[in-house]
């Protein structure tokens, strides 16, 4: 074995000590009294490999921990496996036990302390054995100042561990580590730049791939010209035709806003006025591109008639824009006319519209759910399938399956086609999300690749390329992961005016930037990942907010809508003022940062916050935003409470005791202004 010693008394303890084991400094080898045997795990009765390391080491953080195995550890092998192993390797040690003695360390911990059966481990060591019984490193590594170097290394062999196993000796070969499997631990474990960089960019490559796919087909870029492509996944069956069938074309029409219904009375009023000169309609004539007007003797009126003619028909037009089917379908007087009665059947949810449209509201959520279902479950259900296939081929054919379609899985998991297979599988479905569907179905649709790409390709990707970086650094991965999230997601959103994802899209980067949910079982915390996380998060929230407000108030006078955020303002207005007056309540808190001496500073700024935001929603008419600077006013007020019952030590219970009347009051009232809770999220 050998060790990284962390002084020169290790140095002088190798010299004068005789074992098999060995440490390197500087690149030399030398002999140090380093020792490691193995024994069954007990955390869970028929598991674990515990393994116990002592000797001089490197004293790293313990959650960086390592082990790697590096040589021919995996002789004997299927090609899968190795294949597989390469990505697996290293994992990261839990539970790690240290104990110092003197100058010497001791690191125990249990390998698959609850998955790894005392059976597998005897059959995997004979079939290494039977291979060879190779001399191969474990090495345990860990971080120190940002670099990865190595704690612990010594030489073993399938025997050796065996008869550790057997009678609690050392494992460790005689005869140290060889100099070519030091040198591939030091490749494997500190990697060229060059390399690092092919492994970041190979990992990258197909995610923003699709990213940038996404991007131009919300751009609408000739590049990508969906109809000419056809449909690649899903075959148009039944009533459905190419970008398929509109819901809104099959059922009678009816407008989707209180403005579009004003909008409508006021031209079935200008269509009567139109046609009551005399003339007649056919009200029964399906959807014309020119509605006919005939005079009471047959022939076709004059040019004042036709001029009538023309002025209905763009009403018509007009009309057919209002109730989304477009002006290249216009309605007919007939349909016009019957839109008061249906919308009346719309309010009583009676009639055909109410009842159509609210089975499909059942239907969406089902598929929504189905959606979710299947990125969930295809991995684990996928794993669960082959096992009995995989059995069933090697009863059939084990030569077939051992040396041609295991090698040829592993070469193409290696060299990366599966992976190209899966990301073109997505992309295809966001292809014909566009080009076989219309709006309403594509959205799902598109929803299903995104499940797909964010999910279980992404997994992929990240399993296949990013382990190779032998990075430690969850945070980072966890904030590039939700950027590349929330950017994939923002395109699509804005092309179906989908405010489901645009609110994930806005979460996604709010958790690039620090913000976070998790559970913990019966517990959910949300809140942030540092207190740097909590400047970032309150500090885009409150320019978010900021110009939003800006927009709504000067846009009009710079040629800007009030809506110039389209279907994201509503996501950034409720993200944005829950996440800044979060934060700002965590920060003002007595508990926060007591020893800073900025406690009431941190207060004035919470409540001029939340004045502010209750002032400029009350008079911008963004009742949302007043009422959520109220409720954390609320919030705010209990919690200093709290603070002043703790801090004067106070009976608890009498602390319990007002904070539910407090509740019990604040809950009635909800419930007799429930308009207030509805305002918060619009």
């Amino acid at each position: 074995g050998r060790f990284l010693p962390s002084s020169a008394s290790s140095r002088q303890l190798a010299r004068t000590t005789t074992s098999s084991a060995t440490c390197t400094t500087q690149g030399d080898i030398r002999p140090m009294a380093t020792d490691a045997n193995v024994s069954y795990g007990k955390v869970r009765r028929g598991h674990g490999l515990r393994l116990r390391i002592t000797g001089p080491c490197r004293i790293v953080k313990e959650y960086s921990l390592k082990i790697d195995l590096i040589g021919p550890v995996f002789a004997g092998q299927s090609s899968l496996v190795r294949a597989v192993a390469e990505n697996l390797l290293p994992f990261a040690l839990t539970h790690v036990n240290t104990s110092n003695a003197g100058s010497s360390r001791t690191l125990d911990f249990v390998l698959g302390a609850k998955k790894l059966s005392h059976g597998r481990i005897k059959s995997e060591l004979e079939l290494l054995e039977r291979a060879g019984d190779p001399l191969f490193v474990v090495e345990v590594s860990g971080e120190e100042r940002g670099k990865r170097v190595a704690v612990a290394q010594f030489a073993t062999r399938a025997s050796a561990i065996s008869a550790s196993l057997s009678i609690d000796g050392s494992c460790v070969a005689p005869g140290g580590i060889p100099p070519e499997l030091a040198a591939l631990a030091d490749r494997r474990r500190k990697g060229s730049s060059l390399a690092k960089a092919y492994w970041t960019l190979r990992w990258w490559m197909l995610p923003l791939g699709f990213t940038a796919l996404c991007w131009l087909l919300a751009s609408g870029h000739p590049a990508v010209d969906t109809r000419r492509a056809g449909p690649l996944v899903f075959r148009p069956t039944g009533d459905k035709v190419q970008r398929g069938a509109r819901l809104d074309h099959l059922l009678p029409p009816t407008p989707k806003s209180m403005h579009a219904a004003f909008e409508l009375g006021g031209l079935a009023a200008e269509a009567r006025l139109f046609s009551a000169a005399g003339a007649h309609k056919d009200w029964s004539q399906p959807h014309s591109t020119a509605p006919a007007v005939e005079m009471l003797d047959g022939k076709v009126g004059d040019a004042k008639h036709d001029e009538e003619q023309t002025q209905i028909e763009k009403l018509l037009r007009r009309a057919a824009t209002l109730v989304s089917r477009g002006a290249d379908t216009p309605l007919t007087l007939r349909e016009l006319e019957l839109i008061q009665p249906h919308l009346l059947e719309l309010e009583q949810h009676t009639g055909l519209v109410a009842r159509v449209r609210g089975a499909f509201n059942f239907v969406n959520l089902v598929w929504l759910v189905s959606i979710l279902g299947i990125a969930i479950s295809i991995g684990p259900s996928v794993t669960h399938l082959l096992k009995p296939i995989r059995q069933w081929l090697y009863r059939a054919a084990r030569w077939l399956l051992r040396h041609v379609i295991e090698p040829v899985v592993a070469r193409l998991h290696s060299w990366g086609i599966i992976e190209l297979v899966v990301w073109a599988a997505a992309a295809a479905i966001r292809l014909d999300a566009d080009s076989v569907f219309d709006r309403p179905t594509g959205n799902y649709i598109a929803v299903t690749s995104l499940a797909l790409a964010l999910g279980p390709c992404y997994a992929y990707s990240t399993f296949l390329w990013a382990t190779r970086l032998q990075s430690s650094d969850r945070d980072a991965f966890i904030r590039i992961t939700s950027c590349w999230a929330a950017v994939t997601l923002a395109p699509v959103a804005h092309a179906y005016q989908s405010t489901l994802l645009a609110y994930l899209s806005v979460f996604a980067l709010y958790s690039a930037l620090g913000f976070s949910v998790a559970c913990y079982g019966l517990c959910w915390c949300i809140g942030f990942t540092s207190k740097r996380a909590v400047e970032r998060v309150v500090a885009t929230s409150a320019l978010t907010l900021v110009i939003g407000l800006l927009l709504r108030e000067l846009g009009p006078r710079f040629a800007l809508s009030r809506e110039a955020l389209g279907v994201f303002s509503s996501p950034l207005a409720v993200v944005g003022s829950l996440t800044l007056y979060l934060g700002l309540l965590i920060t003002s808190s007595l508990y926060y940062d007591r020893r800073s001496g900025r406690y009431l500073a941190r207060n004035m700024l919470t409540l001029g916050a939340l004045l502010a935001g209750a002032a400029a929603g009350f008079v911008s008419g963004q009742e949302g935003l007043a009422n959520t600077a109220c409720t954390f006013v609320v919030l705010w007020t209990a919690e200093k409470y709290g603070e002043l019952h703790c801090e004067a030590k106070w009976n608890g219970w009498v602390l319990l005791l007002v904070m539910s009347i407090a509740a019990y009051r604040a809950a009635l009232w909800m419930h007799d202004h429930p308009a207030f809770v509805a305002s918060i999220f619009e």
